[in-house]
């Protein structure tokens, strides 16, 4: 029989509560970020960024280092390259790149946060798919059910479309439900294995 994808159970992470304060304070934060940087940033277009030269880190390697050069010796700088400027653009440059180190770090504690988030709420809403398959839709849900039951039906299509032979033969179970299938037992507390898919783990 065809189960549910394996369930992931939840991180055990402690939970995340946030007042309304707290997420006004965060906005004005960032607002605020927003202004400070207002003067320093000049977005570009798309035409704009494609005609910019490519800058990889060989390249900044060179750069760093040929303007250090010209620093420590301005006379070998023709003055039509405005070399003042380049300096001072270059500064700006390596400030900006440092601020954006700390940007960067925290835009990836935000994308840590909200993948837990993502699994945990995942986990939980297949647990609650399987129950609601195993003991049936309560009266007037049926379209609701049918709805959900599409987004699985969706991936068995492509998994049988791109299946090989030897896979469409037979022994492995695919992770998809087909309508009218009912899944595995619903998922137990302690993180237990179900019996009817020794495999599968199960979520809290």
């Amino acid at each position: 029989m065809k189960t549910l994808p394996k369930i992931i159970a939840r991180s055990g992470r402690a939970p995340i509560v946030v007042t309304p304060e707290k997420w006004h304070s965060v906005d004005a934060s960032i607002t605020a970020l927003g202004t400070e940087f207002g003067g320093l940033l000049q977005p570009l277009s798309g035409t704009e960024r494609r005609n910019l030269l490519r800058v990889g880190i060989a390249k900044e390697s060179f750069t760093r280092e040929f303007l250090a050069l010209t620093k420590a010796h301005p006379e070998i700088m023709p003055p039509m390259l405005r070399p003042a400027e380049t300096q001072r653009d270059w500064q700006t440059r390596e400030d900006l790149a440092a601020r954006r180190r700390e940007v960067a770090t925290l835009l990836q504690q935000i994308d840590d946060t909200m993948a837990g988030l993502e699994s945990d709420c995942l986990a939980t809403a297949l647990a609650g798919y399987q129950a609601l398959l195993r003991g049936g839709a309560p009266a007037g849900l049926e379209p609701e059910v049918a709805s959900l039951r599409r987004h699985f039906a969706r991936h068995a299509a492509k998994a049988a479309a791109g299946a090989t032979p030897a896979k469409s033969a037979g022994a492995a179970k695919t992770p998809e439900v087909v309508a009218g299938e009912v899944p595995p037992a619903a998922p137990k507390a302690d993180g237990a294995t179900n019996g009817g898919d020794a495999g599968m783990p199960l979520a809290a």
